[in-house]
């Protein structure tokens, strides 16, 4: 009996001293496991990316800019001069050299995607499908290219450079070429639905504009042609003063369009009758775009101008330090172009004031984009060369 009490007291202090040793252990154990409940996993937020606008210039860098404050999102050095506009399709963005190089980038960082030659002498802006895409070169070439792969699908010979930027109507792919002709393509297969040309061949650097039944297009022969969308017969030509080389806009049955003759135009687009002629001291080779009553124009002059659609006076003109040749765009009430002064504009509509200003170190020649990240893109009025 007495040799049980003594096991029962051995036994018991035992159990005490284990607990002594494992109550801490046991506690730290608890303090782990709940802290692990309520512990955050550390993960970055995803980015936010505002509305961007992408430009290129003559320095060889592509540039992305806050479109509301004007703050550098990122730059891309594409080691080539850049007349071709950039454009935005589905989640590429492309970016074409004048030694035709094609640069396809990520829109929200700028890093590179992948780059290939194409051919040489770019100068037209490319414009796309849901699988293509289709550009002209200096080599004479109309070439379609399959997006997912990068690969040249067809490639449509003319006699001439193709400065002019193609536009898709339903299957046809139509452009202009600088051996005096107007082309109209299968875009699928590249075939040939009908040609026009001038008499005698003048070259076509503007880029056509399709509307309703009828394809508009300025030459360098000192006219802007009509032509029919189904057949590319001719429905009627009016005669400027010198060369077109940007390329028209239709507004309410308003044809608008400057020209060589330092003189912008708003003719009837049934009666090509002249609504209206407003004058400028030097040529209009930008591309207009019309909103809230008004049409936007750059100038040799260095200005950008607004126009008053109905009467056709001047609401007001912007000075840059240099001549404008690209297209100007719009986006919430804002208008944004580059100079040949090397700077960015972006300019408030209602009141002609500058909001923000920003260098790029070279020459601009193409027209800017802009991408908002919520499914909407500003592409250029890709016309001409710019």
């Amino acid at each position: 009996m007495l040799s049980c009490k003594i096991e029962l007291v051995i036994y018991t202090a035992m159990c005490q001293r284990w607990m002594k040793t494992l109550l801490p252990i046991l506690v730290l154990s608890v303090m782990i496991t709940a802290c692990g409940k309520v512990q955050s996993t550390d993960e970055p937020l995803p980015p936010v990316y505002k509305p961007s606008l992408i430009i290129s210039s003559d320095n060889q860098i592509v540039y992305s800019f806050d479109a509301v404050n004007g703050n550098k999102n990122w730059e891309y050095n594409v080691n080539g001069p850049v007349v071709a506009s950039p454009y935005i399709i589905d989640t590429t963005l492309y970016i074409i050299t004048t030694s035709g190089s094609v640069h396809k980038l990520n829109p929200k960082t700028g890093k590179e995607v992948k780059t290939y030659y194409l051919a040489p002498n770019i100068t037209s802006t490319p414009i796309g499908d849901d699988i293509r895409l289709y550009v002209g070169s200096g080599d004479n070439h109309m070439y379609s290219i399959y997006r997912p792969t990068d690969s040249i699908i067809w490639s449509f010979n003319t006699n001439g450079p193709i400065n002019s930027s193609p536009t898709i109507s339903n299957n046809q792919l139509i452009f202009g070429s600088n051996d005096g002709s107007v082309y109209s393509v299968d875009k699928v297969n590249g075939m040939q639905i009908w040609k026009f040309t001038t008499v005698p061949a003048q070259p076509f650097i503007s880029s056509p504009l399709v509307s309703g039944n009828n394809v508009y297009i300025g030459c360098v022969n000192d006219s802007m042609y009509c032509l029919d969308l189904a057949t590319g017969n001719r429905r009627w030509a009016f005669p400027t003063g010198a060369s077109i080389e940007g390329s028209p806009i239709v507004q309410g049955g308003n044809l608008l369009f400057g020209g060589d003759d330092n003189l912008f135009y708003c003719i009837d687009t049934a009666t090509v009758r002249v609504r209206w002629i407003d004058t400028t001291t030097n040529r209009i080779y930008s591309t207009p775009i019309a909103g809230d009553n008004l049409v936007f124009a750059g100038c040799y002059d260095t200005y950008m101008y607004a126009f008053n659609i109905l009467q056709g006076s001047k609401k007001f003109k912007v000075q840059t330090g240099g001549l404008i040749k690209t297209s100007p765009i719009l986006y919430n009430g804002r208008l944004y172009f580059g100079s040949y002064d090397k700077s960015m504009y972006c300019v408030d509509t209602s009141n002609a004031n500058i909001i923000w200003k920003q260098s790029v170190n070279g020459a601009i020649q193409c027209s800017p984009i802009i991408d908002d990240f919520a499914g909407k893109i500003y592409n250029s009025n890709i016309n001409g060369t710019n």
